[in-house]
């Protein structure tokens, strides 16, 4: 897998330009279903990062970030995209086939303009789906259209 971050996230992790791949083999279909474009932004007044996957733009939300969550970063990664696609009901062995860990997670530099402005909208439209944000994880593990138990109305149904 191959994360292409902003400058800022770049700084935040300590990546230096000796790090970063050129992710050559992320550039074209279906390997680009394993690049993703991540950005460090602050969502409620809490770091947290955006991932976008560079194929499909489906963006993975990790959520108030704390120093120590920098240091398991790419465990955080591989766990808010397979939560994400568990919620998304994509099956299991489809998920494992993708995350495979044997393949490793390389980080480099952003593509292009083009990309991270795509990555600022699916920020942006994060804010759409501030009722089903759970404030105290990181991987958020309600689906966008399930409501939350303060967006309940009073006598409605909770759903499972």
């Amino acid at each position: 897998m191959f994360i292409q971050c902003t400058a800022s996230l770049r700084k935040k992790l300590g990546l230096k330009e000796e790090d970063l791949s050129q992710g050559e083999v992320y550039g074209k279909y279906p390997d680009t279903f394993r690049a993703w474009h991540a950005n460090l932004v602050r969502y409620h007044g809490k770091q947290s990062i955006i991932l976008m996957n560079d194929e499909t733009r489906y963006g993975v939300l990790l959520y108030g970030l704390k120093a120590k969550d920098f240091k398991n970063l790419k465990q955080l990664i591989f766990l808010g995209i397979r939560t994400a696609l568990e919620m998304e009901g994509v099956r299991l062995e489809v998920i494992d086939t993708y995350l495979q860990e044997d393949w490793g997670m390389t980080f480099g530099k952003t593509k292009d303009r083009k990309r991270v402005a795509r990555m600022n909208r699916t920020a942006e439209e994060m804010y759409v789906y501030d009722r089903a944000l759970e404030e105290d994880r990181i991987i958020q593990k309600k689906s966008p259209g399930q409501p939350t138990e303060s967006s309940r109305e009073p006598g409605s149904i909770p759903m499972k």
